[in-house]
């Protein structure tokens, strides 16, 4: 079945340490997900004993510790989809909101359980946010950071997480490289990150406070930053014009 073989591959993961064995198996797990996407599903189907010993999230956290970028990147990828795919998505992170107001807490905690992949997102947004301060790779490491990223940002505690960890401010250095056509896709996934973060109050205070500069070197980056930072500037009614 799925599961069996999911975990039959976790466990080669968990205990073989070649880099070439580890890297074929990162290699047929990817290509499993983009034949059929659905199937990351079956990372969360693993029940009891099994379930415990072949944690994805604490396998693909302790690969993205490797040194070797092809390792990196599959397992960038791969922990990307499998926390998408989660069937607890959408329970709040009760952590993150106890570290915040009382407000939030109690309206965590009055949500429900809180999401048991908390501290792998977490850990995994530092990692990415680690990537876009001092690439492991020159030429690749921001734009995979930044790929699962604008995937990630689309649930708002995650938003919450990226924000708390300097991610935002990170955002306009970003967009103020992507000047050359070579950078289109980077730049597109750049914006939607900076989209998807506006619908946070405090991501949305600190793009608008950079959001003019980073636009200077792109009129169409303005563009696409300016017009929903606008529309979520109005709809919140926070901050004026004159801040963008």
């Amino acid at each position: 079945s799925g599961p069996a073989y999911v975990e039959a591959f976790l466990t080669v993961l968990r205990n073989v340490t070649k880099e070439e064995t580890v890297q074929y198996i990162l290699a047929l797990l990817l290509q499993m997900l983009r034949t059929n996407p659905s199937r990351a599903r079956l990372f969360h189907q693993l029940s009891g004993d099994s379930a415990v010993a072949h944690d994805p999230y604490t396998i693909f956290l302790r690969l993205l510790q490797r040194t070797d970028w092809f390792t990196q990147e599959k397992s960038c990828k791969l922990l990307t989809q499998i926390i998408q795919s989660r069937p607890n998505k959408g329970a709040p992170f009760v952590h993150m909101a106890s570290s915040s107001s009382q407000a939030s807490s109690s309206a965590a905690a009055a949500a429900g359980p809180g999401d048991p992949a908390e501290q792998a997102i977490t850990n995994f947004v530092e990692w990415l946010c680690g990537q876009l301060r001092r690439p492991s790779n020159p030429t690749k490491a921001v734009p995979t950071a930044i790929s699962a990223l604008a995937v990630l940002l689309r649930d708002k505690p995650t938003r919450a997480l990226f924000t708390q960890a300097g991610g935002v401010q990170l955002m306009g250095p970003l967009l103020r490289s992507c000047t050359g056509p070579t950078s289109s896709q980077l730049a597109y996934e750049t914006c939607l990150c900076a989209w998807q973060l506006s619908f946070h109050k405090s991501a949305l205070q600190a793009l608008a406070a950079s959001g003019g500069e980073a636009g200077a070197q792109s009129t169409a980056i303005a563009v696409v930053v300016a017009v929903p930072l606008c529309s979520n500037q109005l709809c919140m009614g926070s901050l004026g014009w004159a801040q963008l």
